[in-house]
């Protein structure tokens, strides 16, 4: 996962950790598994996202010309049909991945591992509560291991937190 730098992208001993020196600037500094810091080059969200979503759009529509009849759809193209394609394109994909991009690389990796993790539980929950939506019993089971998962990885920091939490808790 580090690379043979030895260069961590997360870990137990608190690898991953950036500090930005200066907003401006494109290098951050990071510390490894072994509590070395170096300096570590940013990469740009915008271009992530066009590779990303380029690839993935490119890839897609090849198959979906492939394998579905657009025959149909083009023939009764409306304007309304082409702006609600548009905004889901650009809005509802392009710019929520911008948007998680750059959150991503301004935390630490592992805060990135979360976010990503957690993504298709909230999918989930935001369509069970916004457009009434249910899940099946398999579908809510696959929820809960995604949850159990993270609790599993993330074990050292939340005891941690945990015990703090209650040493504080006695002593007040």
């Amino acid at each position: 996962m580090g690379g043979e730098d030895g260069w961590g992208m997360g870990g137990k001993s608190g690898g991953g950790d950036c500090k930005v020196k200066n907003g401006a600037e494109k290098k951050r500094t990071v510390r490894n598994r072994e509590g070395k810091t170096g300096e570590k080059q940013r990469v740009p969200a915008l271009p992530m996202t066009a590779i990303a979503l380029l690839s993935v759009g490119m890839l897609t529509l090849i198959e979906s010309m492939i394998m579905e009849p657009w025959r149909p759809t083009l023939n009764n193209l409306s304007p309304m049909l082409v702006w609600w394609v548009v905004a889901s394109a650009v809005i509802g994909t392009a710019g929520r991945f911008l948007l998680q991009t750059l959150a991503q690389s301004l935390s630490a990796n592992s805060h990135g591992v979360v976010i990503l993790v957690l993504e298709p539980v909230w999918v989930a929950l935001f369509a069970a509560g916004w457009f009434g939506e249910t899940m099946t019993g398999i579908q809510l089971a696959g929820c809960g291991l995604i949850f159990a998962a993270l609790i599993v990885n993330r074990w050292a920091v939340l005891s941690k937190l945990i015990k703090e939490k209650l040493r504080n808790g006695k002593t007040a």
